[in-house]
């Protein structure tokens, strides 16, 4: 075994750094290892869940409108209703 695995493997979130220990307890040392051997040295963004998965809400939206649910669909997705037209609205043209 590499010296490398061996110190993941013995590794825990409490021997980050913060905000390291943190992102560590959310995937795992491994998993953040890899993105550091990866990214290592770049600035990345993650965006809200919202925006994640706009695309696909949008197809999903398209989908579940009846013509007039505006109101329930923003109370399903957690947004306003005004988003839910302008996304539907984006949708059509």
């Amino acid at each position: 075994m590499r010296t490398e695995e061996i110190l993941i493997r013995n590794c825990t979130a409490e021997h980050l750094p913060q905000p390291y220990n943190l992102y560590a307890e959310l995937i795992g040392v491994d998993k953040l290892y890899i993105l550091a051997k990866e990214l290592g040295g770049t600035t990345i963004y993650i965006p809200k869940t919202q925006y994640l998965l706009k695309e696909v809400m949008e197809v999903q939206l398209k989908k579940e409108f009846d013509g007039g649910n505006y109101k329930e669909l923003a109370q399903k997705y957690n947004v306003c209703e005004k988003t839910i037209r302008n996304w539907l609205k984006k949708k059509k043209s």
